[in-house]
């Protein structure tokens, strides 16, 4: 670009504008915290150690699409333990493992 006189800014793609993985980490950080570990291809989920913040006692997942499924999860906090409740599972049949492991 070359400069001349009186010339207005042009628009340039920095670092300060949103992208596109930036959109997608807090569904990276709801899968950390809550353990989930889909597996579309065999037809599983996985959900492994599930935490709550302190400050979140009840987080509700509705329509979380694994392959051809889909499921409605409930995460529950009481005291120092979250715990999960599988409410709806539409579409294919899907295995669901909840583990605690210290």
């Amino acid at each position: 670009m070359q400069r001349r006189e009186f010339d207005e800014p042009v628009l340039y793609p920095v670092s300060c504008s949103p992208q596109a993985w930036a959109s997608g980490s807090m569904f990276l950080m709801l899968t950390a915290l809550l353990g989930i570990r889909p597996s579309a291809p065999s037809k599983e989920v996985h959900i492994v150690n599930p935490m709550l913040p302190e400050w979140l006692d009840l987080l509700q997942i509705r329509n979380l699409r694994i392959g051809g499924s889909r499921v409605g999860l409930d995460f529950t906090r009481k005291g120092d333990r979250t715990y999960c409740n599988v409410v709806d599972i539409e579409g294919d049949k899907l295995l669901i493992n909840v583990a605690f492991r210290k």
